[in-house]
């Protein structure tokens, strides 16, 4: 497995900094926060998280001040993020394989694409150009790169093929957060900089052009989710479909989970079984994964056993060779709770293996 650090400079950003890091979900080796002289909370926000806190007064220059964490980066990976931006779950698992896989990859500069949050509503961001699809250089080998660039800085040093990441998310903040006299001043401050440089049409846009899309806040973490309803309560509140029968095995470590359709597994509850399994990865005895569905379900039983696998080198836990995920019918499930207790269904709702999973076993539901 490679190694990622997450890397920001920031200052005076104790508002919108812990949305950024939350959204991270510890994916992370190391965290490296540059801070350029914060007098508000943001160092110990920093601090809290678990970073490697770095002070270097503000030098009026980005590439400058983001040489610094790269100065200071020991990985084979760094993602940067800018502390008025969070990722989605895309972005995450994504992470997550560059950190299993990243060593077959070809690429060693990733790009992505940037959805700026509409200055009216929350889970809303512009679709349109230029705002869409605003490609970030975020994801690289930092080994032998330097960034340049007083406003606008990008890596530099790299030979090897880049990648635009199109399916993942990176949402920024700006436009939600800062007052039009406040980015009236930002335009300002880089027109002096350079005359040519074309940050207006991004931060003082023209509001009745500009075409918007929805995001669902199900696609970020669900501690992520809360935070961004401290900002806007009128946010949808998504419950996720999981009842708890049971909290506590009574007779044995298992879990079961029922779920009614595979094909529509949305993000939150993917979330969730990935949780699950990450109670299973630690466990040290074999343990048999039952998928109960259709042929057309198939897709499952490689998804959760790549999961399953991730999840275990995460933890550095030895997988047992006998552990196994299987695909089964539907009408085997009362045999396979009947037969064998002690191992771990994931199936359809069925209301008598429900009620004997409730006697014996940790039990969730799907709906």
């Amino acid at each position: 497995m490679e190694s990622l650090s997450a890397c920001l400079i920031v200052q005076n950003a104790e508002k919108l900094l812990p949305i950024a890091l939350e959204s991270l979900g510890e994916i992370y080796d190391e965290l490296i926060i540059v801070d350029g002289g914060s007098i508000d909370s943001t160092c110990d926000i920093a601090q809290q998280f678990g970073a490697t806190l770095i002070h270097s007064p503000w030098p009026e220059h980005h590439a400058q001040q983001r040489n610094v964490y790269l100065d200071a980066v020991k990985t084979d990976w760094l993602f940067a993020i800018d502390s008025d931006e969070f990722i989605d779950l895309n972005t995450l698992h994504f992470l997550q394989q560059l950190k299993l896989q990243g060593e077959q990859l070809i690429s060693e500069l990733f790009f992505l694409p940037r959805c700026w949050i509409s200055p009216h509503k929350l889970n809303q961001y512009i679709s349109s150009s230029p705002h869409y699809p605003d490609g970030q250089a975020r994801i690289f080998r930092p080994a032998g790169l330097r960034y340049q660039g007083r406003v606008h800085s990008i890596p530099v040093g790299i030979s090897k093929p880049r990648q635009m990441l199109d399916h993942l998310g990176l949402y920024h903040f700006d436009l939600f957060v800062n007052s039009i006299e406040q980015r009236q001043a930002k335009v300002a401050k880089y027109a002096a900089e350079n005359p040519q440089d074309g940050a207006a049409e991004f931060y003082i846009p023209d509001q009745n052009s500009l075409k918007l899309s929805d995001w669902s806040i199900d696609s970020v973490l669900p501690a992520v989710a809360d935070r961004l309803r401290q900002l806007d309560p009128n946010l949808p509140t998504v419950e996720l479909p999981f009842r708890v029968f049971n909290a506590q095995a009574r007779s044995s470590k298992t879990a079961y989970i029922i779920f009614p359709n595979w094909q529509h597994l949305t993000a939150a509850a993917f979330a969730e079984i990935a949780a699950i399994l990450e109670m299973i990865a630690l466990e040290t005895e074999p343990i048999d994964l039952y998928v109960v569905g259709e042929a057309g379900d198939r897709f499952v039983t490689s998804t959760l056993s790549n999961l399953l696998s991730e999840l275990r080198l995460v933890h550095d836990a030895v997988m047992p060779r006998s552990s196994q995920i299987i695909l089964i019918s539907p009408q085997m499930q009362a045999e396979i709770l009947a037969l064998q207790p002690n191992r771990l269904v994931l199936g359809y709702e069925d209301a008598e293996a429900a009620a004997f999973a409730e006697d014996r076993l940790i039990c969730w539901a799907i709906d």
